[in-house]
């Protein structure tokens, strides 16, 4: 599988059509369980999201082996929302555990949304670009949502949302940029990297924020 496709959502539609494969679109009916490498003609690391209603995700992604950090799998978004459930297996070819990245298609005014309801984030990378809200209704036992990614982007109007305390970063180092409108809030709290007495003069952990708002309970850190 070629992977020379620009990132732009236009000129990726361009060579998909010029190499006879589309991108995958989840609708209502889409099966929980999904295999895209074994679907001929379809890209492996990308799909459309829902472009109205939502649906619910919870079954097994594979996507193409060059996905990563640097080469994230694209989750493009029509103005639908996808609720993404806890599964049995912890295996990482649940959506929660590749690198994303989410920008909505052209022309989409309303806002595309990925919701994590019991589950927490734990893809390498994550990139919140325009016309998409990620966000949680999710706590683990200690009262806390999780994204733990070693670089959060979130740009151009592109928000990342808690109902609950958020830890940003589940490991001794993290990167947080907030640009060009994008928005982080928590509403009870925010949190980078493992910190606990033992480990936080250990962490590495940066935010910056350029045009753009975090807010943790309350408080409006920009």
């Amino acid at each position: 599988m070629k992977k020379s496709i620009p990132l732009g959502f236009a000129l990726s539609v361009a060579a998909a059509v010029a190499s006879g494969q589309s991108i995958y679109q989840l609708t209502s009916t889409t099966s929980t369980g999904l295999d895209l490498a074994s679907m001929s003609g379809y890209y492996a690391d990308r799909m459309y999201g829902p472009s109205s209603g939502e649906i619910e995700f919870s079954g097994p992604l594979t996507y193409d082996s060059s996905v990563s950090a640097s080469n994230p799998f694209q989750l493009i978004g029509k103005g639908g929302k996808i609720k993404v459930k806890k599964t049995a297996s912890t295996n990482t070819t649940n959506l929660n555990r590749v690198p994303l990245k989410l920008y909505a298609d052209t022309g989409v005014s309303t806002l595309s949304q990925l919701y994590f309801y019991d589950i927490g984030y734990a893809g390498a990378s994550l990139d919140i670009g325009r016309g998409y809200r990620m966000e949680y209704d999710y706590k683990n036992g200690n009262g806390e949502g999780w994204v733990s990614s070693d670089t959060i982007f979130v740009h151009d109007g592109g928000q990342l949302k808690s109902a609950y305390f958020f830890v940003l970063g589940g490991n001794m180092s993290v990167s947080v940029s907030v640009t060009s409108r994008g928005d982080i809030t928590a509403n009870e709290g925010l949190r980078l990297g493992m910190q606990n007495k033992s480990l936080s003069p250990n962490i590495t952990a940066f935010m910056g924020i350029t045009n753009g708002t975090v807010t943790a309970g309350g408080t409006d850190l920009n």
